[in-house]
């Protein structure tokens, strides 16, 4: 899967905060539009990396649904957190 900035940023949002959150609540917080967001979370969902947990209906909105990290969402991104922040070289010797 092809990872974005925004994509981690989203994800850190996840694994900093540690509950269910809906599309609207992100894109708040991140300011990341919606175009953007609703694709990123239908890959994210798509790869295992979130998980649907509820839906709630509003009378004149459309529904909100909230999304957890999962383990393996939480595994992919402290590993891409790793090869970033950990040189090759080491990186390799570590999982080799």
């Amino acid at each position: 899967m092809v990872v974005t900035y925004d994509t981690m940023r989203v994800l850190r949002q996840f694994l900093m905060e540690d509950y269910p959150q809906c599309g609207a609540e992100i894109m708040r917080t991140l300011g990341i539009c919606s175009g953007t967001l609703y694709p990123m979370l239908a890959r994210l969902r798509k790869a295992g990396w979130i998980e649907h947990v509820a839906s709630l209906p509003a009378p004149d909105a459309p529904t909100s649904h909230f999304y957890k990290l999962t383990e393996n969402g939480r595994d992919a991104f402290l590993e891409m957190l790793c090869r970033l922040t950990i040189p090759d070289d080491l990186w390799r010797k570590k999982c080799a």
